[in-house]
C-alpha cells in the first residue's frame, strides 16, 4: 500500500530504529481505526530495518488463536536464527525456551550479535502467554539492540497489559488517522496519474471512504476497472465520478470483520433496522448493552464506514444484508418485528420484517399487524406491499381458521394486479372455512367470487354473514353489498331499501356510488344522479373501495350522458396528478374511457383503448367483466368497417354469466351491430331483441344505457319493415329525456326519419343535426349530416346536398368511420375490401393481413404483432400464411419489396 501523510510516523519510527542499533532500543505502539494503515506501518518499518541489517522478526494475531499457548511466540522463533539460539532435541525451542522467561532470554541473545526488530500485528488478539512474553522484552529492551512495535486496536490502548507497556519510559504511542480531503487527491493522484479531472473525483472518493486508505485504494480499483472497460467498448465513456464496484463492497466487509468483536453483528443490525442499534430495538434485537453497541458505532465512524449513524452509499448495506445466511437473517427480522411491536413502533413498520422472516415466531399479533399493514398499503396504492404481507400472514397463521382469513384477504389484494390468481387463492379455501369467515374476509372473497361469477359461493358468503349477524335485516357490511348487487346482479338481485344503512353511512362514497349507479339504470338520465356521481369523484381517494365507488361513478356519468365530464375524471384518474392506480383499476378507468370515446365518435382512440384494457387484464382476469372492451373495440371496430379484426374478437371466451350481468347488455348490442354490419340482419335483430327483453326484465330500459330500440329499427330498416322500425324509434323517444339524453334523443330523430316522408324527414334531421352538434357524438352526427344532404338531393336541392356530403365525409374521416366515408364516395369505385379504413390494395389483401404483413416487414415478431393488433399469435400465423400465397412470396424478407410493388400496382 501506498503511504500517504504518514511520513511522520514513519521518521518517528526510523529514529527509534537507529536508537535500537546503538543499543538503546524501546517499544513503541501504533494504534488507529481499523483498516486505516496499521499494518502498513509495520511493514514500511520491517522493509527498513531489514535493509539496515536488522533481524526481522515478525507475527500476525488473530481472534481464533487466542486461547493456543505460545502462538505468537513459536511465530516470532519459528527462524533459523532464533531456532539456533534456544533449541531443543527437535530443532524448536526447548521448554525453557518456550516458557516466558526462556524465550526471552533467547531473543535478548539474538539481539546481542545484532539488532531485532519484533513486530506483532494486531497484537490485541495474541494469546496471554505471548503477551507476557512481550511484556517481558518490553521492560528489557532499553538496555537491548532490540525495538518491539506492536499494532494495536484503538479500543485496547487502555487494556492492563497495554497500558502497563506505554508507562515503560522508552515506550512510544503512534496513531494513525483517515486520510484528509488533500491526503486522498495526492493517492488518487499517484494512482491514476496527473492532476486532469480529479478534483470530483477526489471529492467523491473522500465522502464515500471517511479517508479510511483501505476503502480508497479500493475505489480507485474499481475505478480502474471501469476505465478498461470502458476502453474495451466501441462507445465506451470513461467513468465521471467515483464507481461503487466490488472491490469496495469487498473492502467495507473486510473492514467489519476486522473490527472488534459483534462489529460485524452491529453493522447488519444497522443494516437490517435502518436506525442506530443503539436504540432499545437494537438492544433487543443484538442481546448486546448499549455501552457495547455505541463503542463498535464509534469504531465505523472513525474507520470511514458509517458517517452520520449510517452507510456512506445504499449500495453497502444492500452488501452487508446479503453477506448474512438466510436463515439467519430471517430469524433476525423476526426478533427486529418482535422488538418493535414491543416498542408499539408503526404496524407497516413491524410488518415489513415480519414479511422477510421465516415461517414461525410470529403469534397471534403478528397476523393482526400484517392484517393492518396490509389494508394500509392497499389505501395507499402498494399493492405488491400487501400481497407480500398477506403471503407472510398466511404462512404465520397458527390454524386453519387464520389461514382462511388470510387467503381471503390475500385474494382481494391480489385481485388488484391479477384478478385471476386472486381466483386461485379462493380455490385453496375449503367452503366451510369460507362461511366461516368474519365480515371483513368474507366480503373481500364476495367480491372476487362475483368478478368471475360465482354466484353460488356469494350466496353462501351472504346467506353466512346474515345468519351470524345479530337482529333482524343484514349487517352494515353486508348490506352494503347488497346494495350493489341488483346494479351488478340484475338477473339474481333484487332491489331493497338497506334500511340498516341510515344515518351517516348514507353519505359514505360507497353508498351514494350505488345509489346514482343504480338511478341512471333504472331511471335515465337526470341532474340528481349526475350530481351525485360528481360527488362522490372529488371525494375519491387510491384505495379500495373508494376505487370501485369511482369506478361506478364514471359509469353514471356515461350513463347520464355526461361525457365532458367523465372524460375529465377519466384523464385524472389514469394521469400523472393521481396516485398510479393498480393494474385492473387502471384497465377498468381505461376502459370506461374507451366508451366514453366511442360514444364521442373517436373510433380510433375507443378501438385502441379498449384493446390496452382487454391486454391489460387478459381473459382470464377479466372475469365476467370481459364484455365490457370485447363489446367497446368489437363496437368500434365494426363502425371502422374493420370486420375481419371485429370477428375475431367474437372468438374470445366469455362465461355464460356474463349475460346475467349489464355488461351481457353491451356485448349483445355490439355484437347484433357487428351482424348488421356482415348483412346478417336476422342475427342481429336477435341480439337487440335479447337486449331488450333483458333490461325490461331487469327494470332497467334506458336508452341511454343501450338504445336497443334504435338498433332494432336500423336492422328492421335494413330488412325494409320501415312501419316496425318506426313504432321502435317512437317508443324510445317517449322514453327519453331530450334534455337529459341529447346523443341518444338526436341519433333517435335520424332513425325516426328514415321512415317518414321527405318533408317530414327533412325537418327530423335538422333537429338531429342541431341536437347531434350541441352533445358532441361526431360519428352520430356524420350520419345525421349525411342523410341531411340525402334528402336534400331527393328533393332537389343539390348544392346544399354536396355541402352536406362534404361535411359529412369530413366529419366520417375524423371518426375513422370507413364504410360511411366510402358510401359517400361513390365514384372512387374502391376495391372491396372486408377490412377497416388501412384498406386492401390490388393483391387482394384484406385490412387485417395488410396490417399484420407491414408489421412483419419491418421487421416485428408474430408475438410482438400479436400484442400490438391485441390478436393471437395463431391468427398472425393464419393472416402471415394467406400473404404468403396472395402475394406469391416464401420469406418474410420478400415481404417489403411485395407490398411496396402491390401499391404501385394498386
Amino acid at each position: 500500500m501506498t503511504l500517504v501523510e504518514l511520513d511522520d510516523e514513519i521518521v518517528h519510527l526510523l529514529e527509534m530504529l537507529r536508537s535500537a542499533r546503538r543499543g538503546r532500543g524501546g517499544v513503541v505502539l501504533v494504534t488507529g481505526p481499523v483498516a486505516t494503515g496499521k499494518t502498513a506501518v509495520l511493514t514500511a518499518l520491517g522493509e527498513r530495518a531489514g535493509a539496515a541489517g536488522a533481524l526481522l522478526l515478525r507475527a500476525a494475531c488473530a481472534p481464533v488463536e487466542r486461547g493456543t499457548p505460545y502462538g505468537v511466540a513459536d511465530q516470532l522463533l519459528d527462524l533459523p536464527g532464533s531456532a539456533q539460539t534456544a533449541a531443543g532435541p527437535d530443532g524448536r525451542p526447548g521448554e525453557g525456551g518456550r516458557a516466558p522467561g526462556g524465550s526471552c532470554a533467547a531473543l535478548l541473545r539474538l539481539a546481542e550479535h545484532r539488532p531485532v526488530v519484533v513486530c506483532v500485528d494486531d497484537a490485541q488478539h495474541a494469546d496471554a502467554e505471548s503477551l507476557e512474553l512481550l511484556a517481558r522484552l518490553a521492560r528489557r529492551a532499553s538496555s537491548a539492540h532490540l525495538l518491539i512495535a506492536l499494532a494495536v486496536g484503538e479500543e485496547h490502548i487502555a487494556q492492563p497489559w497495554c497500558a502497563e507497556l506505554t508507562r515503560l519510559p522508552h515506550s512510544r504511542t503512534t496513531r494513525v488517522r483517515p486520510l484528509t480531503p488533500e491526503g486522498v487527491a495526492g493517492l488518487v493522484r499517484h494512482r491514476l496519474g496527473g492532476d486532469a479531472g480529479i478534483v470530483g473525483l477526489t471529492t467523491e472518493i473522500h465522502r464515500l471512504s471517511g479517508g479510511n486508505p483501505w476503502l480508497v485504494n479500493a475505489l480507485l480499483d474499481d475505478h480502474r476497472a471501469a476505465e478498461r472497460l470502458a476502453a474495451g467498448a466501441p462507445e465506451g465513456a470513461p467513468p465521471a465520478g467515483a464507481v461503487i464496484g466490488d472491490s469496495y463492497l469487498q473492502a467495507v466487509l473486510a473492514c467489519l470483520r476486522r473490527g472488534e468483536p459483534h462489529t460485524a453483528d452491529v453493522a447488519r443490525c444497522l443494516a437490517l433496522l435502518g436506525e442506530s442499534p443503539s436504540s432499545e430495538v437494537g438492544q433487543a434485537v443484538l442481546g448486546l448493552p448499549a455501552d457495547v453497541i455505541d463503542r463498535r458505532l464509534a469504531g465505523l465512524h472513525r474507520a470511514g464506514v458509517l458517517e452520520a449513524g449510517g452507510f456512506r452509499h445504499p449500495g453497502v448495506r444492500e452488501c452487508v444484508l446479503s453477506e448474512i445466511d438466510p436463515p439467519e437473517r430471517a430469524r433476525l427480522h423476526l426478533r427486529a418485528a418482535r422488538a418493535l411491536h414491543n416498542a408499539g413502533r408503526d404496524v407497516t413498520e413491524v410488518a415489513l420484517h415480519l414479511a422477510a422472516g421465516g415461517a414461525g415466531g410470529g403469534g397471534p399479533w403478528a397476523g393482526n399487524v400484517l392484517r393492518l399493514a396490509a389494508d394500509r398499503a392497499l389505501g395507499e396504492g402498494r399493492t405488491g406491499r400487501a400481497v407480500r404481507f398477506l403471503r407472510a400472514a398466511h404462512r404465520l397463521s397458527g390454524d386453519d381458521a387464520e389461514k382462511a382469513v388470510a387467503k381471503a384477504l390475500l385474494a382481494r389484494a391480489e385481485w388488484h394486479e391479477d384478478p385471476a390468481q386472486a381466483l386461485v387463492h379462493l380455490g385453496e379455501v375449503e367452503p366451510a372455512a369460507r362461511r366461516g369467515l368474519p365480515v371483513a374476509p368474507a366480503l373481500a372473497a364476495a367480491r372476487c367470487l362475483l368478478w368471475h361469477g360465482d354466484i353460488g359461493g356469494v350466496y353462501d358468503l351472504l346467506t353466512a354473514l346474515e345468519r351470524d349477524t345479530a337482529g333482524p335485516g343484514p349487517g352494515p357490511g353486508s348490506g352494503l353489498l347488497r346494495m350493489w348487487l341488483p346494479s351488478l346482479w340484475p338477473a339474481l338481485f333484487q332491489a331493497a331499501e338497506p334500511t340498516d344503512l341510515a344515518g351517516p353511512s348514507r353519505t359514505s362514497p360507497e353508498v351514494i356510488a350505488a345509489d346514482a349507479l343504480r338511478a341512471v339504470l333504472t331511471r335515465g338520465p337526470g341532474d340528481e344522479a349526475a350530481a351525485a356521481a360528481e360527488q362522490v369523484l372529488q371525494r375519491f381517494r387510491q384505495h379500495d373501495a373508494s376505487a370501485g365507488s369511482a369506478a361506478a361513478a364514471l359509469i353514471a356519468l356515461v350513463f347520464a350522458d355526461r361525457l365532458p365530464a367523465a372524460a375529465r375524471w377519466c384523464t385524472r384518474l389514469l394521469g400523472a396528478g393521481a396516485v398510479a392506480a393498480p393494474r385492473t383499476w387502471s384497465s377498468v378507468f381505461t376502459v370506461i374511457r374507451a366508451e366514453i370515446a366511442l360514444r364521442s365518435g373517436d373510433l380510433r382512440a375507443a378501438a385502441d383503448q379498449g384493446g390496452a384494457a382487454l391486454a391489460g387484464l387478459g381473459e382470464a382476469g377479466w372475469g365476467v367483466a370481459i364484455g365490457a372492451p370485447l363489446a367497446t373495440v368489437l363496437h368500434a371496430r365494426t363502425a371502422m368497417g374493420d370486420l375481419d379484426a371485429a370477428g375475431e374478437l367474437l372468438g374470445a371466451r366469455i362465461p355464460g354469466t356474463m349475460f346475467q350481468t349489464p355488461v351481457g347488455l353491451h356485448y349483445l348490442e355490439a355484437r347484433g351491430r357487428y351482424y348488421l354490419a356482415a348483412d346478417r340482419v336476422e342475427a342481429a335483430l336477435a341480439d337487440f331483441r335479447a337486449c331488450g327483453d333483458l333490461m325490461r326484465g331487469w327494470g332497467m330500459d334506458s336508452p341511454a344505457v343501450v338504445p336497443w330500440r334504435a338498433a332494432c329499427a336500423a336492422a328492421l330498416l335494413k330488412l325494409r319493415r320501415p312501419e316496425e322500425a318506426m313504432e321502435m324509434v317512437e317508443e324510445q323517444l317517449g322514453l327519453v329525456d331530450p334534455g337529459a339524453a341529447p346523443r341518444v334523443h338526436g341519433s333517435s330523430l335520424r332513425l325516426l326519419a328514415a321512415t317518414a316522408d321527405a318533408g317530414r324527414g327533412l325537418s327530423l334531421l335538422q333537429e338531429s343535426v342541431n341536437v347531434l352538434e350541441a352533445c358532441g357524438d361526431r360519428l352520430e352526427l356524420a350520419r345525421a349530416v349525411a342523410d341531411l344532404g340525402h334528402a336534400h338531393r331527393r328533393l332537389g336541392d343539390v348544392g346544399t346536398a354536396k355541402a352536406m356530403t362534404r361535411r359529412a365525409v369530413h366529419l366520417a374521416t375524423e371518426c375513422g368511420a370507413g364504410p360511411l366515408r366510402r358510401a359517400l364516395q361513390p365514384r372512387r369505385r374502391p376495391v372491396r375490401r372486408s377490412g377497416g379504413e388501412g384498406g386492401g390494395s390490388e393483391s387482394g389483401l384484406s385490412a387485417a393481413e395488410r396490417r399484420v404483413a407491414v408489421l412483419a416487414a419491418q421487421g416485428f415478431t408474430n408475438n410482438e404483432i400479436s400484442k400490438r393488433l391485441y390478436i393471437t399469435v395463431s391468427t398472425v400465423e393464419q393472416h402471415l400464411t394467406r400473404v404468403y400465397r396472395k402475394l406469391n412470396v416464401r420469406r418474410r424478407v420478400e415481404l417489403s419489396a411485395s407490398l411496396r410493388a402491390a401499391a404501385k400496382s394498386g
